[in-house]
This record gives structure tokens, C-alpha cells and sequence, in this order.
């Protein structure tokens, strides 16, 4: 209950690497696991932006790692399959994939998807280095929480896309040739391009900020 409470302020935040981390953080300790990694999948591949690894690996090496793992591994196995799973023996699982620069390799592992509307928005892969170490239950408690976590993740990129969006949508504005000025329903001023503010510059030189969130009227 404790997780899940913690877990539950995360809906709110609007910071995506802050969300991860934390996220990391609190599965791993609710688990006991060693190590951890998660990363953000996209549309079409990994959000090669928002991959967070135990191992300390630049960028190139971390897109061996987890392109590794996505053809050949457990997160892989989990994407496909859109469900988590345990693995008690890595020696005897052929899931797992072993790194031959790995001197510490793991024995258990546990890994989950975040699943928003049968997408995965991302794989959670923790681990230990003892055998059997993760069960039913973990694997139950962490599929719930992950459901909570998948919904605060889908609510900062929404959020990120229409700031993209927008951002995208006020360049375009500005750069048009003609007199243009966009205006709410109750007639409040909220964009005006470079060529309205031309007009308005020979005899009324107001800044552009002075000018969006005003009336029309005034």
C-alpha cells in the first residue's frame, strides 16, 4: 500500500526523467533487487532518450545493450508478449542473455511492461544475483504498479506533444506573410505574427507580449 501511494504522486508530475528514476527506485526496493534497467518505447522503436541502464555506458553502447536485449532477451520476450515474467535461473533460462563483459552476471530476474490501451509505452527488466530470488508476488505487485506508472508516462508525452505542437504551430504562424492574428472565443488575443506586428510598428510600437492575452477590443 505504501508503493502505491508513492507510486500515485507520480500521476502528477510532468518531469519524464524524474518519473523513471523514481520509478526505478521504488520497484527495485519494493523487490530487493540489484540492478535495474527500464527504457521508454515509442511508436515504431526505443525512445533512445529516455533509457536508463545500471551499467554506466555511453550513448553507443547502451544502443548495443538494449537492442541486444529487445532481439535476443527478456525485454524482448516481454514486448512481444506484452506481459512480465520471471526469470528464476538465468543459467537455465534461455530468455536471458548473457554480455561477455558482464563479470557479475545476475542469477534471477524479473521483468514487466507498462502497458497503456495494449500498447507498451516501456520495459522494466530488475535483477539479483541470487537464484530464485523474485516470485509470483513480486511479479503481481509489480504488474499493478506498472499499470499506475504507464498512466503517468502516457500523461507526459501527451503533455510534451502538444508543447511540441504548439511550438511548432506559433513558428509556422509567424513566418506567414500576411496579417494574422489568432483569437479565442471570448476575444482574447492569444498568437499575432511578424507581420501584424510590422503593421502595428510604425505608429504603435507595442512588444508582442504586451499584445498576446489582451482583448481584441483594446
Amino acid at each position: 500500500l505504501k508503493l502505491l501511494n508513492e507510486v500515485s504522486q507520480l500521476l502528477t508530475s510532468l518531469d519524464l526523467d524524474a518519473v523513471m528514476q523514481q520509478v526505478i527506485d521504488l520497484m527495485s526496493g519494493a523487490v530487493e533487487a540489484t540492478s535495474a534497467s527500464l527504457f521508454l518505447h515509442g511508436e515504431d522503436e526505443v525512445d533512445w532518450d529516455h533509457v536508463f541502464l545500471s551499467r554506466h555506458l555511453d550513448r553507443a553502447e547502451s544502443i548495443v545493450v538494449v537492442k541486444t536485449v529487445m532481439d535476443e532477451g527478456l525485454a524482448g520476450w516481454v514486448m512481444r508478449n506484452k506481459r512480465g515474467t520471471i526469470v528464476y535461473d538465468t543459467e537455465t533460462d534461455d530468455r536471458w542473455h548473457f554480455f561477455s563483459d558482464d563479470t557479475n552476471p545476475p542469477r534471477s530476474a524479473l521483468c514487466v511492461p507498462f502497458l497503456y490501451e495494449e500498447r507498451v509505452l516501456a520495459v522494466l527488466t530488475l535483477s539479483h544475483p541470487a537464484p530464485n530470488h523474485f516470485d509470483t508476488n513480486h511479479l503481481e505487485l509489480l504488474t499493478i504498479v506498472a499499470n499506475q506508472v504507464a498512466v503517468a508516462i502516457r500523461t507526459v508525452q501527451l503533455f510534451n506533444q502538444t508543447q511540441a505542437q504548439q511550438r511548432q504551430l506559433e513558428v509556422i504562424l509567424r513566418a506567414l506573410p500576411e496579417v494574422l492574428l489568432v483569437v479565442s472565443h471570448d476575444g482574447v488575443i492569444l498568437q499575432i505574427n511578424d507581420e501584424t506586428m510590422r503593421a502595428f510598428g510604425g505608429d504603435l510600437p507595442l512588444a508582442r507580449e504586451e499584445i498576446v492575452g489582451q482583448p481584441l477590443e483594446s
